[in-house]
Formats: structure tokens, C-alpha cells, sequence
């Protein structure tokens, strides 16, 4: 259960199989479109392979194992936790991000 206030829930049907520029793009718009509201973290639902492209393009640096296990295979269901140094959605850039955390299902209990 999340605690108030609920995070708000964006559906967009143009990130469906778009490649990692695209979602790149969407991303940033978060950045414009909800300046008022501005979310510190932000979750993108999808699939493969734009999103294991997604994460490739933004990470620069983090968790080797994380970067290892992305390399070999991106499985559905798949998690990835990126942090960035950025005030703005708007500038999130290719290699600004870190690596946090790579959760595939296997791993959990």
C-alpha cells in the first residue's frame, strides 16, 4: 500500500516497443508537463528491448554485478534503479545515471 499522498500513474501508449530515444524523451517531458508537481522518482513500465536499451544508455557508472547481469540478459519483469544528480526530469542525459540496483525475479524470495 503506498502512503498519501498517491503517486500519480501516467499512461502512455506511444512508449509501446518505442526505442530508448523515444523513452528518453517521455522521460524529459515529465520534467515540463508536471513542473507544478514535479515527481522526485518516476517508474517506466514497458517492454523490451527499450527499456534493457534505456537502462544501458542512461547508466554511466553504479553496481558492476547490476551492469554484468544487464549485459547478459534484461528478463521480463526486471528492475532497474537508476539515480540521478538532476534538479528536472528535463535534464536527464545518456551516462548521467547511476546504477542502483538490478533485480531480476530469480532473486527475489
Amino acid at each position: 500500500k503506498f502512503p498519501a499522498p498517491l503517486p500519480q500513474v501516467i499512461y502512455d501508449d506511444s512508449i509501446y516497443m518505442a526505442t530508448p530515444d523515444t523513452l528518453l524523451m517521455r522521460v524529459r517531458r515529465v520534467g515540463t508537463e508536471h513542473a507544478d508537481r514535479l515527481p522526485r522518482h518516476m517508474m517506466v513500465v514497458g517492454h523490451n528491448p527499450g527499456l534493457e536499451d534505456l537502462t544501458i544508455l542512461l547508466t554511466g557508472s553504479g553496481s558492476d554485478a547490476g551492469m554484468a547481469l544487464i549485459a547478459e540478459k534484461f528478463p521480463t519483469c526486471a528492475v532497474a534503479i537508476i539515480d540521478f544528480e538532476a534538479d528536472n526530469w528535463t535534464e536527464i542525459n545518456a551516462g548521467a545515471g547511476r546504477l542502483v540496483h538490478f533485480i531480476v525475479p530469480r532473486d527475489l524470495p
